[in-house]
């Protein structure tokens, strides 16, 4: 297994204003290539979550995955299930993740995030 890669809170500025700049596009860089996020979303084969949100899987089209658990402030990262993979080249460039009911939210090294949204309940 890749090493597991843990995440701190950072308070004292918000991500959310840090990175909105870069989601209008008026970098350079965004242009020429894909983001990670998209590279996210689009080899994502599914998302699962618990019931209590705060343990999920993404599989990705490789046959990897990327594991995250927030339980607690001292208890929250993201590993990856094997190394060279889809997986592992994500986490490796995560900055960051949210993990609620909401969704889980990927805040990536290029600036850029993607949303996994849980199945509806029936």
């Amino acid at each position: 297994m890749a090493p597991i890669t843990r995440f701190k809170r950072n308070s004292k500025r918000s991500l959310e204003v840090r990175l909105r700049g870069l989601r209008d596009g008026s970098s350079n860089r965004r242009k020429k290539m894909d983001t990670l996020a998209k590279t996210a979303h689009a080899q994502t084969a599914r998302y699962v979550v618990n019931a209590e949100f705060n343990h999920a899987v993404l599989f990705f089209e490789d046959g990897s995955y990327l594991e995250f658990e927030h339980t607690s402030r001292k208890n929250r990262w993201a590993r990856a299930s094997s190394h060279q993979s889809t997986a592992d080249r994500l986490c490796q460039s995560l900055r960051l993740f949210r993990l609620n009911a909401k969704h889980l939210q990927l805040y990536f090294e290029d600036g850029s995030d993607a949303e996994f949204f849980a199945p509806a309940s029936r």
